[in-house]
């Protein structure tokens, strides 16, 4: 936590009031920090609605809105800071600016975009299990990549990779069926998204 002296802390306070100010009128912005956080709403928000579902972005009190804008902008577009840092001032902009309710608000909201941020996408999970369980090269994994020819698996591999698919991701869907489709990496990819909530 930076202390209240801290420049980089007072910047953050402005930014913050900026950002509440710009939430019910347009103002003439000083810092151009806050230009930049305003110019990437467009990926900011998203992710605030996707870590906060039960609260629509206009429920989100307008002093949580600007501390989470301003954070989100530094875990995912600024990325200067450690993220551990970010997300700690960020309660402690909660603490002086919000409600009582704020800064754990404000923490579960971070935390939930922090875990959203880390988690493995589909095509990284599924290139890990083709490297640890079938030994394929990771270099050798690209979406054009033919499952037999390039990667190296049999009919029989290929069916017991649905298999494991379907049990470790509880998916559940036809794989002497769909075998025939898979011919690519990128064939994986797809009906593993079609079948599958998760993804």
């Amino acid at each position: 936590m930076k202390t209240a002296k801290d420049p980089r802390h007072q910047r953050r306070m402005r930014i913050v009031t900026e950002l509440f100010a710009e939430s019910f009128l347009p103002q003439r912005l000083k810092d151009q920090k806050t230009k930049k956080i305003l110019s990437q709403l467009s990926s900011i928000d998203p992710l605030i609605s996707l870590a906060a579902p039960e609260f629509p972005l206009d429920k989100i009190g307008k002093v949580d809105l600007a501390i989470l804008r301003l954070a989100v902008f530094e875990l995912n577009v600024e990325k200067k800071e450690p993220e551990k840092v970010i997300i700690d001032e960020a309660v402690e902009l909660a603490k002086i600016y919000g409600g009582e309710g704020s800064p754990p608000f404000v923490n579960g909201v971070l935390g939930s975009i922090l875990q959203n941020m880390t988690e493995p996408t589909l095509t990284e999970k599924l290139t890990t299990l083709l490297v640890e369980r079938f030994g394929a090269s990771k270099v050798d994994i690209t979406p054009e990549s033919e499952l037999g020819k390039d990667l190296g698996l049999d009919n029989v591999e290929i069916a017991d990779l649905i298999s494991i698919i379907e049990k470790e991701w509880q998916i559940d869907f036809d794989g002497d069926k769909l075998l025939p489709e898979i011919k690519t990496f990128d064939d994986l990819v797809r009906i593993v998204e079609e079948n599958s909530n998760e993804f």
